[in-house]
């Protein structure tokens, strides 16, 4: 029986640069998941009529059994892409399981900065970042996720430090998360060693991402050759972690406190630390 049309069932929804990659690879391996195709697809962000745009949705799916499973940290962006996504969603399946990973703020943003400086999408200070809206909208976790909370539940959503699953803690957050979704995972301490997305990796400029046909076809011929051109065509790699002043950093810390007060009640968890540069 063809299962084209049955409803995606558990979402990664972010936050970026949060471990959304690491744990999207580890659980598609579980042959109780039937991921999607490509991580991100942005359905949910982007796509003006849901309703009609189903069958596309679909099809970036396997037609075989299993939870389907999809990663977008676009979906806890609001407000810059769709406003109702979370009354969307719940719309399409009330019954969704969706997984939120988190990390101290200025953390967050750090990575967020080296990813965007890399890809060429921005050329300011890491202090300048610091003060952009965008960015730091991703970074009020209790803005964005208690819209899912109370649209589908506290029970459907599940909440998790990155920390515990790039950590020392992984293991025991994985038989978390497999009771969560019920699947099971063919080799979880192999799991262990799962990191999709290194920070020592450099990225692509973006221009890149949809090259001019010689390019696509070098990189289709020759991969090695096109990801060696492409690296060496982007902005230079930043050989430091990025800072701004501690007058800097505190002020970003300030404008989040009331953010962070919020999430750590829903959280139920002390998160002074996040507080400190």
């Amino acid at each position: 029986m063809s299962t084209k049309t049955l409803p995606v069932g558990a979402i990664i929804l972010g936050a970026q640069k949060c471990a959304t990659s690491t744990l999207f690879e580890i659980l598609k391996t579980s042959p109780d998941i039937n991921a999607s195709t490509e991580k991100e697809l942005d359905f949910w962000s982007l796509t003006r009529d849901w309703r009609a745009g189903l069958e596309d949705y679909h099809a970036r799916f396997a037609d075989r059994p299993g939870l389907k499973l999809e990663a977008s940290p676009s979906y806890t962006m609001a407000p810059r892409f769709n406003p109702e996504i979370w009354e969307d969603m719940h719309e399409y399946n009330p019954d969704l399981r969706l997984i939120y990973l988190y990390r101290k703020p200025l953390d967050r943003m750090r990575s967020a900065y080296k990813h965007a400086w890399e890809r060429g999408w921005i050329s300011c200070s890491f202090a300048e970042f610091l003060e952009r809206d965008p960015p730091r909208r991703a970074t009020r976790y209790a803005m964005q996720i208690a819209p899912f909370i109370e649209c589908f539940g506290r029970e459907s959503v599940l909440i998790l430090d990155q920390e515990v699953l790039v950590g020392a803690a992984r293991l025991a957050t994985l038989a978390s998360i497999e009771a969560f979704l019920g699947i099971g995972l063919p080799d979880v301490a192999k799991a262990r060693e799962v990191h999709a997305n290194r920070g020592s990796v450099r990225k692509p400029h973006h221009r890149f991402d949809n090259p001019a046909w010689p390019l696509r076809l070098l990189r289709r011929t020759s991969p090695r050759l096109f990801r060696a051109l492409v690296s060496r065509a982007g902005p230079p790699a930043l050989k430091e972690k990025p800072s701004a002043s501690p007058e800097a950093e505190r002020a970003f810390i300030a404008r989040l406190e009331a953010d962070i007060a919020a999430f750590e009640k829903i959280v139920d968890r002390d998160l002074s630390h996040w507080r400190e540069i």
